[in-house]
């Protein structure tokens, strides 16, 4: 006789022990990842005109854009021709089709960056879904190729969306959520800006160990019981660590080649695709609360749970980080 399994009762998941079980699976999963938020870089391709036609070369390969055995290389159209890190193309200049050899990984991008003698700077994303672009002489920059960077950035950024969550776990569905993320939003473009431009310098280490201290207050804050300032307020916790969450972003932005002549439209593309992404998450947590609500019942969506996984993140990335400060 064969075996048949014991059917799942309808009312699993309102127990205790099942959830606790599917946090602790959802923090595993999450804790597999890497756990430093900006590991992800995209690769940089910078042609610097030095005289006409004539090009200095620094590439940087994508640090995860490879698979084994893969190697990058740029290819130049053929009126150009390298000779070590010098690229020369005549007195026509860099013009024709520029490819990214080996890409075939549709998440792996480089931005190409070529600045001109007179100042102008062309700006273009390479991805893997389109290894190679054709420029020519009337091309200026992108600024839909920061916002997809921002947007990517912010996906990527496992810490920030974790502190996203636990703004939404202390705060709730209600009017003062939407201060709290606006405070965020303003705290971490302001020191975005200072910090990508150079008026502020602070070491990353110290600062991604402050980021995973943040999300272990709000998971914290999120079980207790008694009314605190953090629940009574939550836009100022997001006021006060947004200022910490934006050197983060800073850090990433200048890693892609912060080109100096268009920091403006580099730096207001790049947070703009932040935010957007910020609130696509945001987005997508509504629903599933609404999800969770219309399935156990007001009062019965296990808050808990979330917080404890949010903390076993943030206690993990922080030990993490803090040892990554001495070593």
């Amino acid at each position: 006789m064969a075996h048949r399994e014991a059917p799942v009762k309808r009312g699993a998941l309102r127990t205790p022990a099942a959830w606790l079980v599917l946090a602790l699976a959802l923090a595993t999963t999450a804790i597999e990842r890497p756990a430093h938020a900006h590991d992800f870089r995209p690769g940089v391709l910078l042609l610097t005109e030095i005289a006409p036609g004539e090009y200095t070369v620094k590439w940087t390969a994508p640090v995860d854009a490879t698979g084994e055995g893969e190697t990058l290389a740029p290819q130049y159209p053929s009126s150009c021709s390298v000779e070590g890190t010098r690229l020369r193309c005549g007195p026509d200049g860099l013009r024709g089709r520029i490819a990214i050899e080996g890409m075939h990984m549709p998440s792996t991008q480089v931005l190409l960056i070529v600045r001109g003698r007179d100042g102008r700077v062309r700006e273009q994303l390479i991805t893997g879904g389109a290894p190679s672009i054709e420029l020519g002489p009337d091309q200026g920059r992108s600024f839909g190729s920061w916002i997809g960077l921002g947007v990517e950035h912010i996906l990527k950024g496992y810490d920030h969306l974790a502190f996203v969550m636990g703004l939404l776990l202390v705060g709730g569905w209600s009017r003062r959520i939407i201060a709290t993320i606006t405070a965020f939003t303003l705290a971490h473009s302001l020191t975005l800006g200072l910090a990508a431009t150079g008026v502020i310098q602070l070491a990353s280490a110290p600062v991604e160990a402050t980021i995973a201290a943040s999300i272990i207050l709000l998971a914290a804050e999120a079980l207790r019981d008694r009314e605190t300032l953090a629940r009574r307020a939550p836009w100022l916790v997001a006021l006060v660590f947004g200022l910490v969450h934006g050197l983060g972003f800073a850090e990433s932005l200048r890693s892609l080649g912060l080109p100096e002549s268009s920091v403006l439209g580099a730096l207001l593309g790049f947070n703009f695709g932040i935010e957007l992404g910020q609130l696509v998450v945001v987005g997508l947590a509504l629903g599933l609360w609404l999800v969770l609500r219309k399935r156990l019942g007001s009062g019965r969506i296990p808050k808990t749970v979330f917080a404890y996984g949010l903390g076993a993140l943030g206690s993990w990335w922080f030990v993490e980080r803090a040892v990554a400060m001495f070593a």
